[in-house]
Order: structure tokens, then sequence, then C-alpha cells
């Protein structure tokens, strides 16, 4: 099955990319349905994805602790980064692409610089999994998570940790770091979800409302909502301000494994086991659209402006709506073994060998 483990979207809406359990990365165009750039090397699953906003480089770690830089033109693979032992789960580039960092299983969080594709620095201190790291917009800030429940901040140049924030003893699952560096959002395997402020290093608020581990966690561009996506079926929106619930997103009826916010937060998108999207207003907390899949949603992504929205998926297929509308724009799929192949008229074959023709992509006219 090449199912889709993790999507990442420019904020502007203009580039896609896909990561598989087949061990492929694509590289798509929202404007088009053909992959621009199918790339291959990976063994085994890849685990995460990340694409830079100007859309010049993707970075890619598989579940066997190999990272891969791409370029975006031509496709090609500029460097193969080992280093990690066991499964990679977390890689982010830099704004200005000049740095990778990377965090994985075996507790590190390792920094290559782009262009030589040289370690420059492992970043030791976690004494768990690392299961995520994200940067400051200026490049002067690196934090990473932890199943040791802890939140570390790193100086990218000196190569040290500047601060330890001790968060939950269950362990961390997901984190997102504001852009400017100043808020940080984490979510743990019991459930809490805690806002930290950053640069005087101790929690703004801290809840415990979901009932199991939070899978996701988000926070919008302008600082005012944050997100968690929980393994007990719901999403919950929470106001920065004052940490309180401003809205419980109930209608999932399996765990929760992605969410998204639209820049302004006014939007939210969520996707899980039960096999839907969702789109909600945060403000209201009503579900404006429920969009039916072919299987589980393991993750999804909303375009800063809100208005596009995009899961990637169990099948293999990457869908793209209209966030205001519900409308399907277009179904995003790898080709199959028989992907357009004409069977009309084919002979010598019985009914579900021709069925399992066409679910190889084969097709017939006058279906």
């Amino acid at each position: 099955m090449a199912g889709i483990w993790d999507v990442a979207l420019t904020p502007d809406g203009k580039f896609l990319a896909s990561a598989s359990f087949d061990g492929t990365v694509r590289l798509w165009e929202p404007e088009g349905r053909a992959s621009l750039a199918v790339l291959q090397g990976h063994s085994g699953t890849i685990r995460t994805v990340a694409l830079a906003e100007n859309a010049r480089l993707i970075a890619s770690g598989n579940s066997g602790g190999m990272i891969r830089l791409w370029e975006l033109d031509g496709g090609t693979c500029r460097h193969i980064l080992p280093g990690h032992v066991g499964m990679v789960f977390s890689v982010a580039l830099s704004a200005d692409e000049r740095m990778l960092a990377s965090s994985g299983h075996d507790g590190m969080v390792r920094l290559w610089n782009t262009d030589t594709g040289e370690l420059v620095g492992t970043l030791e201190g976690h004494v768990d999994a690392a299961t995520g790291v994200g940067w400051s917009a200026n490049g002067q800030l690196l934090a990473s998570s932890g199943r040791d429940g802890t939140i570390r901040l790193w100086d990218p140049v000196r190569y040290v940790c500047i601060a330890v924030l001790q968060a939950d003893r269950a362990g961390l699952r997901d984190m997102a770091l504001l852009a400017d560096g100043r808020l940080l959002v984490s979510g743990s395997f019991d459930g809490v979800i805690r806002l930290w402020d950053v640069q005087r290093g101790h929690t703004l608020h801290a809840r415990q409302e979901h009932t199991g581990l939070i899978w996701r966690v988000a926070i919008a561009a302008d600082s005012r909502r944050m997100a968690s996506a929980g393994e007990d079926g719901t999403v919950r929106v929470w106001d920065t301000a004052s940490g309180n619930a401003l809205a419980v997103l109930t209608g999932h009826t399996g765990a929760v494994y992605g969410v998204a916010l639209s820049g302004d937060g006014q939007r939210a998108v969520s996707g899980g086991h039960d096999g839907t999207v969702r789109v909600w207003n945060t403000e209201s907390g009503v579900c404006q659209t429920i969009l039916e899949r072919n299987g589980v949603v393991w993750n999804v992504a909303l375009s800063a402006d809100g208005r596009l929205v995009v899961s990637g998926e169990h099948d293999g297929t990457v869908g793209m709506w209209d966030a205001s509308t519900g409308e399907l724009l277009r179904t995003l799929r790898p080709d199959r073994p028989y992907e357009r192949m004409d069977i009309t008229g084919l002979r010598g074959v019985t009914e579900a060998q021709r069925a399992a023709l066409k679910a190889l992509g084969a097709v017939e006219r006058g279906d």
C-alpha cells in the first residue's frame, strides 16, 4: 500500500509535497493533476517531509534513519544524509534553506548544511526519542520536543542548548513553534496541551481535556489561536491569551491524526481514522464541510489564507478541496500499474479479473 503518511504545503498553496509508505516523495502543483516529480531512493516508509516556503528544496526522512535532500528543479537528490539510528520523526528547513534540522528515535537533533550536505552539529540532550523539530523564521532559534517530556531550545549557530523546558512526564508527541519564536505549543501522550513563553522559558497555559494522546498541534500565524487533535476523536481550539477552550469540535468517530489552522485562526481542518476530512469555523465551532474519503486520513494541510485543504490518505491519494465550498478540486494519485490502459473489448478474462485491472488503473469505455 502506497499510503500517504505526511503532506507539506507552501503557505501560498502553490506547491505540495507528499511522503509515502512506498518510499517515494512526490511534488505536486495544486493547479495540475500530474505530479511534477517523483523522487525515488528511499527504502521503507517515509515518515516526514518538509518543503521550504520558496519551494527550492524538499527534505524527507524515513523509518530507517536516512534523510534525503532534493532539488525541486529537476527532482534530483542533492544529498543523502545518514546519521540517525532508527526512525527519523521530523525534518525542518530553515527559512533561507541553508540549514536542515532533523530529529529521530535515537534522541538526537542533527543540523546539516544544505549546500554541502555536511553534518555541522549533533545536539544531544534528549534521553528518549526526539519527536519534533522547528525553526524560528530568522534562523536564530531551533526547538525540539521529546518523549522524555522536555522541550529543548537550541542556539543553531553555536550548537548549544540554551534552555530545557520541562513539560510532561508522559512524553511529547508533537510541537509547533510560532515563526517569530515567541510562542511554542506542545501536545503530550497523556493529553496535555501546553503553550510556552519561549523567551522566559515557562508555561503560559496547560490544559488536560483530551482523553488519550494528542496526535497533532497547530498554532495560527497571528498567534491568537492554537488547536489540538486527539486520540479521543475531538479537535480542540484554544485561545492563546487566556488558555481557555474556545470550541470542542466533535464529529469524528475515531482518532484524529491531523489538524491545521488558517493564518488568522478562523478556520481549522482535521482528518482521521474515520476516513473523513472536516472543515470547521473555529469561532462558532460549526463543522462547515464533511469530506468523505476512501480510508484513513493520516495528515492534513491548509493554505495560509484558509482556502485550500489538502489531505494525505491511506489509499495513496492526495485530496484537494476548496475550503469554502467543499468542492473537490482534484484527487492526486500516483500512476497505478495499468493506469489509462484501455481494456474495452478485452476477451479471455473473468469479471473478477476485469475488476482487478480497473482497480489498478485500466479503463473501459462505456463505464
